[in-house]
Formats: structure tokens, sequence, C-alpha cells
């Protein structure tokens, strides 16, 4: 059987990891828009490690929402928050970042080993100085060498390894510090490095699983990042999608929640001192007075709506994760028909839990 140079990648792929593919999945895998990454996710979905691979054993691919046409018959049930952040705990001692570091090395650890590749990890200094090794570490250096290769520094709670990944790792390329990940490769002679000659192992990420469903057909929508009191707060689109939240636009109107959710998960207004030079893109320069406008707009939403608010890095609370909910100061000048929570929080949303996070992990990417 004369395969494809892309039939070719696949079955190589899999062979790196012990696996022989069915004829069926590798031209589905082939076929798909995202090949690889479909098949590496139903790899991480499986219970337990395996020779032969079907098609029975891929993740089906997710199907188109359609709307939910069937009228709800009772109330709609209220705002439950599950979990959140009560008050700040952090002393600000450095042994407490370091628990806090070591907790979360450990969690997501236990989550790589989850991989079959890598439940046979060991620590970094136990790397066997002679044949092929498996090891979880966090990523404390990383550094792009002449020629395309990467050298990386991994580091867990009993020592430090240097790995180098091939020019032809791509992945390498995407590293970040204080991720954690998994490498198998061969020790250097001098056994100071970690020659990595296989996939870079991230956190499993679970099953796929069917999304939880109300038993009634309620609506959330979720939408972010208004940024009211920039001279960037797009005044006529929030207007429209008011317009189509009261029934006057007719547009998918089986969408419209009414009655239903709101969520607004973070930077509401655009605050002041976000960022230098901000100043020169407000157009309210008082942070209070934005929030007033904010009330006034939410003012206008169909009052069978239930709207939640989360605070995000433009808004008045610390830049510092997890975030305590808006001001009371804020809070006060809203009915009871709005909800302000923390950032994260754990929602029950009519009987589905939701996890709501504003995040600005993109300011940490942009500053690379």
């Amino acid at each position: 059987m004369n395969l494809t140079a892309d039939e070719q990648e696949v079955v190589a792929w899999l062979s790196q990891r012990n696996m022989l593919p069915s004829p069926e999945l590798v031209e589905r895998v082939v076929a798909h828009p995202n090949g690889l990454g479909w098949l590496e996710q139903s790899l991480l979905a499986l219970d337990s490690p395996q020779l032969f691979l079907g098609l029975g054993d891929l993740i089906p691919e997710p199907e188109e929402p359609t709307p939910i046409v069937r009228e709800a018959t009772g109330a709609l049930p209220p705002v439950i928050i599950q979990r959140q952040i009560g008050r700040t705990r952090a002393d600000g001692q450095l042994q407490s970042y370091v628990a806090l570091f070591n907790d979360r090395f450990r969690t997501l650890a236990r989550l790589v080993r989850r991989d079959p590749a890598m439940r046979d990890a060991s620590g970094l200094r136990q790397v066997d100085p002679d044949g092929e090794s498996t090891v979880v570490g966090m990523v404390a250096e990383v550094r792009q060498l002449q020629g395309g290769r990467v050298r990386a520094v991994l580091e867990d709670p009993d020592g430090r390894l240097a790995v180098m990944f091939g020019e032809a790792d791509e992945a390498s390329h995407n590293l970040l510090h204080d991720e954690v990940i998994g490498i198998s490769g061969r020790l250097s002679r001098r056994g100071d490095m970690l020659f990595a000659n296989g996939p870079i192992v991230r956190p499993y990420q679970g099953r796929a699983r069917e999304p939880g469903r109300a038993a009634e057909p309620w609506t959330a929508l979720f939408i972010s990042d208004l940024h009211i009191g920039s001279n960037t707060f797009q005044q006529a689109q929030w207007d429209r999608f008011v317009a189509w939240l009261n029934g006057d636009v007719d547009y998918h109107r089986e969408w419209i929640p009414r009655p239903g959710y709101l969520v607004l998960a973070g930077d509401v207004v655009d605050g002041i001192d976000s960022y230098p030079g901000q100043e020169a893109e407000l157009e309210i320069t008082d942070v209070w007075e934005q929030y007033a406008v904010m009330q006034r707009e939410l003012e206008k939403l169909p009052t069978d709506i239930q709207v939640i608010v989360l605070p995000g890095n433009h808004d008045a609370v610390r830049l510092m994760e997890p975030q305590l909910p808006l001001p009371m100061r804020v809070q006060e000048r809203y009915p009871p028909g709005v909800t302000f929570t923390a950032n994260p929080a754990l929602l029950d949303l009519a009987g589905v839990n939701v996890l709501c996070y504003h995040g600005k992990s993109f300011d940490d990417l942009v500053s690379l």
C-alpha cells in the first residue's frame, strides 16, 4: 500500500508513541483541517495506552449548535455563585510565593503524567545516564540558538536540568516561562543536558464530554471589554445590541435571552492609569463617573435579563488575580437584578456550571 506524504506523517507520529493506526483512521486524520492536533486530543482522552488505534478511538467532531425552540415553563433560576475569592489571603511573604509555585507545579505535573508517555516520568535528578528518560519540569529558562534550535532549562522541587530540542521541533519555539511540560530524551555524556527526541507533552485536559444543559431552554450571553469611558467605546454597536435584546432588531430573535443571563466578563469601564498615555484616549477621566455611565447603560436592558458583572484589569480592583468583586461604592448603585462576582468565578446558571474569567495573558505574550 503506497502512502501519501501526509499519511506517512500520521503513521510516523503514531509510531513514535508505539501505536499502530488503522487505514481508515489515517485517512480521516489527513482529511481533518487540524489533523494531528485532533489526533493528539483524542490520544489524551484515552483511558489507557493501547497498541492498535481505530476510528472509534477518535474524539467525535463537535457539531454546530442549533437554537432551542421549545418554550420555558418555569421562572428563570437566580444566579448562584458556587465559588469565588471572598477576601485577600496573600501576605506578600517570599515563602508564600514559593508555596504557590510548588502547589502549581504539583497540580500541573500530575496532569502531564496522565499522558501515557509520561506515566513513568522521573524527577530531574533521577535521569537514567545510559538509557531513554522521561521527565516533567517547569520551564525556568528558554533561549533560541543560532540555527533554529531551542535550549531550555527545566526545574522541579529537587533540581534543574538543561534540555536541547532538535531543529525540527516547532513546538519548542512556543515554550513559555513557568509552564509545566513533559519531555523524553537521552542524557549527554557529561550528564548535564537532556537531548529531547520526543514530542513536548503538556497538561492533560481530560476526556471530551457533552456540555451541561439546563432543564429549561434558558439562554446565556457572554460579552466583555466594553471599556466605557474610552474614546474607543463602541456606543453605536452597544446601542444596537441593546435594541436587539429589547426585540427592536429583527435578527435571530430565537437567541434573545428573555428571560436569560447576560455575563459582562470584565473591563466594563476603561478605568484610569491602566497603561501609559491612557489619559489621551479617555472621554471620561473620573473612574466613578465611568461606572455611573455603565449603570445608565445597563438600565436600558430588559428587566427580565439577569446581569452578571466580573472585574477585569481595567476595573477599580487590584491587578493581581484572583480579583475581588467591584467595590461596594459601585455595587450599591445597581438593583438586585445585577450580580457582582470576583474574577474568576464559578457560577451555577440554571443548573449549568459556568467558569467565568477575564484573563490578561495576552499582555504577558506581548511583553515577551
